[in-house]
């Protein structure tokens, strides 16, 4: 009940699968794949900011990790 009230990963999940049952099923699975790949990339610098803050990597590390993160996420944007 909280993770749809949250709009948590159930929720979106739920939501992806109502997607996929309403529209062409390969197009509705790319999209689907590049929302949940959008939420990853996102975890993803999460994580890194925590591994940056705890000093378990330098800021050059980071940086480069950021920016390819950055670029993946441009790239799922240009996709839609």
């Amino acid at each position: 009940m909280r993770d749809q009230e949250a709009g948590g990963p159930r929720a979106r999940l739920d939501h992806a699968r109502d997607r996929l049952e309403e529209a062409d099923l390969a197009e509705s699975a790319d999209h689907v794949y590049r929302l949940l790949r959008r939420d990853l990339v996102r975890v993803e610098g999460v994580e890194l900011q925590r591994l940056y803050d705890e000093h378990h990597i330098s800021d050059t590390t980071r940086r480069r990790l950021q920016r390819s993160l950055d670029l993946e996420e441009e790239r799922l944007d240009l996709a839609t």
